[in-house]
């Protein structure tokens, strides 16, 4: 899976550093590396870590399309770094599996945050 936000930055702020501790508050507050199988991402808390970040005046986009699937369709190369990029055939549709404020992995299923560094993103809207 993937985080895509994005957020209105206050005047007077420096967006691009707005944005990139947008992305480590969610990293670090959130650990997703220790999800467990049936464990639902919590979108409430994502929505409160952007909310309570420095500089972000309001959150864009909605709490059901804060995560996005991701599967062998969005693999690529990274050529700066010359590394494959991959991800796994599973496949889900996060707004099916929201449900006030939290999005559901498939029974027996568990959300992997697979490459931190592409996969939460954040934008200034």
């Amino acid at each position: 899976f993937s985080i895509d936000i994005t957020v209105a930055v206050k005047k007077n702020f420096i967006v691009e550093d707005v944005l990139d501790d947008v992305i480590s508050r969610i990293d670090e507050n959130m650990r997703f590396e220790t999800l467990q199988i049936n464990e639902a991402i919590n979108i409430n808390d994502i929505i409160n870590i952007v909310l309570n970040t420095d500089g972000v005046a309001s959150l864009i986009t909605l709490p059901e399309n804060i995560v996005k699937s991701k599967s062998f369709q969005n693999n690529f190369f990274d050529e700066f770094e010359e590394i494959n990029i991959t991800y796994s055939n599973n496949m889900f549709s996060p707004k099916q599996e929201f449900l006030n404020g939290f999005v559901f992995p498939k029974r027996g299923g568990i959300f992997e945050l697979k490459h931190v560094d592409y996969d939460i993103v954040a934008r200034n809207g």
